[in-house]
């Protein structure tokens, strides 16, 4: 279904369901969202009494009155476009899940039970963010609130354990057999010998300078880029940069939950920028707006099945399991300034024509790190 996304409003009140304003098109609305709308509108020189009309104008088409998502009646109300008239001027963003997602990545965004102010606000955000519907959690079972998407998939907001040290919710994704995934740096530990870590070795070497901002451009989970950020030190900034929509939301609420830990890793965390982007798109936009801030170095590290784990085998339902592609190379190698390292499983021939006189192949275990210097 495309949505229409109504720009940056607020969500401070609970989402009205979706109304078909022509054919094929949804419109997501809240009343509050109506009235911030008149008022940009009144910034500009309109009447705030637009704020009257066009809640009249939505009543007027439809002969319910608007109910609250997640109640019994989920049949949407016809709308005319007309019902849209008074918000001349305010720019409106097509949105487009099946473009913009992944396969795979249509799922339900929900909380645990009893929700907090908190976890209400960030749910209603999330469910903006990525496109996915808010289903209001009450007494459903985690495997009936699964059941409701597409993909089998949910996006759940737990409340947060204080004895992590942070107050701030948990952010996952999960299924009905119990699959989860969500930033937990205890699943990757932190780099302590680098002279012996071959991905350290490729993005950082030892007779060179710590770089000072790296890309990782294919982030996942992102346990790469905490230990990138941790091991080249407090100068070092990182920007993760995330396909996925699912995945790359968990990502932004996790490393600011991380961020708030007061653990080993908390410093490093909070150097770590999260990017929903595709890679390329990315670093094509930052060359060309921001000349002076390319990353010194860009990791390329494409989804790999090189292990058959249960969280292996949920993350390739939801993550971008396309190769890197040759202008993304290219495109990256004109990007950084200092080097691009690539992962590359053992025994597959070389990508883009790379000869191995054109990088520094550090060995690791089921594959290497192709460096290739500028």
């Amino acid at each position: 279904v495309r949505c229409l996304r109504l720009g940056s409003v607020p969500w401070h009140v609970s989402c009205w369901q979706r109304y078909d304003v022509n054919a094929g098109c949804t419109c997501r609305l809240t009343l509050a969202a109506m009235a911030s709308l008149a008022c940009m509108r009144s910034s500009r020189g309109g009447d705030l009494s637009a704020t009257t009309s066009i809640i009249g104008n939505l009543r007027k088409a439809t002969s319910r009155s608007l109910r609250p998502l997640g109640e019994a009646s989920r049949q949407p109300l016809v709308l005319p476009r007309a019902a849209l008239s008074g918000i001349v001027g305010v720019p409106l963003e097509v949105y487009d899940p099946e473009q913009a997602e992944l396969p795979g990545t249509r799922l339900v965004v929900s909380t645990s039970k009893d929700p907090t102010d908190l976890m209400l606000e960030q749910v209603l955000e999330v469910s903006r963010r990525i496109g996915a519907e808010y289903i209001p959690r009450r007494t459903q079972k985690l495997h009936h609130l699964c059941a409701r998407a597409a993909s089998g998939i949910a996006y759940v907001i737990k409340k947060a354990d204080t004895r992590d040290g942070t107050a701030l919710p948990l952010h996952e994704l999960c299924d009905a057999e119990g699959s989860r995934l969500f930033t937990n740096p205890r699943m990757w530990p932190l780099v302590r010998d680098k002279r012996n870590e071959p991905l350290l070795r490729a993005i950082a070497p030892l007779d060179r300078p710590l770089p000072t901002r790296v890309v990782d451009a294919t982030a996942g989970l992102g346990g790469t880029a905490v230990r990138i950020a941790h091991s080249c030190g407090e100068r070092c900034k990182v920007i993760a940069v995330e396909i996925s929509a699912p995945i790359a939301c968990q990502l932004d609420y996790g490393m600011r939950r991380l961020a708030s830990q007061g653990a080993e890793w908390s410093e490093a965390a909070a150097r770590i920028e999260v990017v929903h982007a595709d890679a390329a798109t990315f670093l094509r936009t930052q060359s060309i707006q921001d000349v002076d801030e390319r990353a010194g170095v860009v990791y390329l590290n494409p989804c790999m099945d090189l292990r058959s784990s249960r969280e292996d085998a949920f993350l390739h339902k939801i993550a971008s399991l396309k190769p890197i592609a040759e202008e993304a190379f290219s495109i990256a190698m004109d990007h950084a300034t200092s080097r691009v390292v690539l992962r590359h499983p053992k025994g597959v021939d070389l990508p883009f024509g790379l000869t191995e006189a054109c990088f520094t192949r550090i060995p690791g275990g089921q594959s290497d790190f192709l460096v290739v210097e500028k």
